[in-house]
């Protein structure tokens, strides 16, 4: 702020040498420190309109400094919203994708959840059939003409007819799918039938079979897909009764097969037959 020191017909003023005020051949002045100042005993005497001349200009020069100032502060400060907003839209998506994967994670856990429920639901209705086969010659005692039945859980499902006689039961719900009988004996074609219908079961499958009466003579075709199943002495002599408890591709703990020579029979096996799950 300017200070009157010395009123000179009523305007001017005294700018004192240690300010550092100096008046150029243009009759101009330069304030180095500032546009006002004390009486120091040395100055130079400043008319007020050369001095107002130079604060104006340092008055635009504050100005022209400040507007520099702010406008550097909100270009600083809309940088700073900028990194702010952008660092936020950031771990929103972060904080979406977390979400999402939390939601996969619990879809996940859920089908394994339902899975284990499934397999307890399996493992408590997890049961066995109770099989029962009679194989019978023609010549064994008590069975004349012979005999050939397969019983599941008390059910008779062989055709009960001369030859093998097959039943196939599902290792899963234990339930009666297919029942048929072959006479090798009678039926020169009925060894390659039988090779054919054990070739088409499919693996896993329960495979009962008894003999009536007879099944040799035309029997040869199938005598290697009998072994596949778990036979160890399928070719068997005339009326001799045989049978076997057996699963298509695999040779399990239960597995059963018997026979008796003629007028020894009847052949009889049974077996606690566990289902799949």
């Amino acid at each position: 702020m300017l200070k009157l020191l010395v009123p000179i017909l009523a305007v001017g003023f005294v700018i004192p040498y240690d300010h550092r005020a100096t008046v150029n051949a243009e009759n101009t002045v330069t304030l180095r420190r500032s546009c006002a100042g004390e009486y120091a005993g040395n100055g130079v005497w400043v008319s007020p309109e050369s001095l107002a001349s130079v604060c104006q200009g340092q008055n635009d020069e504050h100005r022209t400094l400040f507007e520099q100032l702010v406008t550097s502060f909100q270009t600083v400060l809309q940088e700073a919203i900028y990194d702010s907003r952008s660092q936020l839209a950031g771990l929103k998506r972060q904080l979406a994708e977390e979400r999402n994967m939390t939601a996969d994670i619990e879809h996940r856990l859920q089908e394994v959840e339902n899975k284990a429920t499934e397999l307890e639901r399996r493992l408590d209705n997890h049961r066995s059939i109770s099989v029962r086969i009679v194989s019978a010659g023609y010549n064994d005692p008590g069975f004349l003409y012979g005999r050939g039945e397969i019983w599941v859980d008390g059910v008779q499902y062989a055709v009960n007819r001369r030859g093998y006689n097959i039943v196939i039961v599902n290792e899963r719900t234990g339930q009666k799918e297919h029942s048929v009988g072959f006479d090798p004996y009678g039926d020169p074609d009925a060894g390659t039938a039988m090779r054919d219908y054990l070739r088409a079961i499919p693996v896993g499958r329960i495979v009962l079979i008894a003999v009536k009466d007879t099944a040799n003579t035309y029997s040869g075709d199938v005598m290697a897909d009998l072994t596949a199943l778990g036979a160890v002495s399928p070719d068997i002599g005339f009326r001799t009764s045989w049978a076997m408890i057996s699963k298509k591709g695999s040779k399990t703990s239960w597995f059963v097969e018997d026979e008796r020579d003629r007028y020894a029979g009847p052949t009889v096996i049974e077996a606690e037959v566990p289902l799949s799950i």
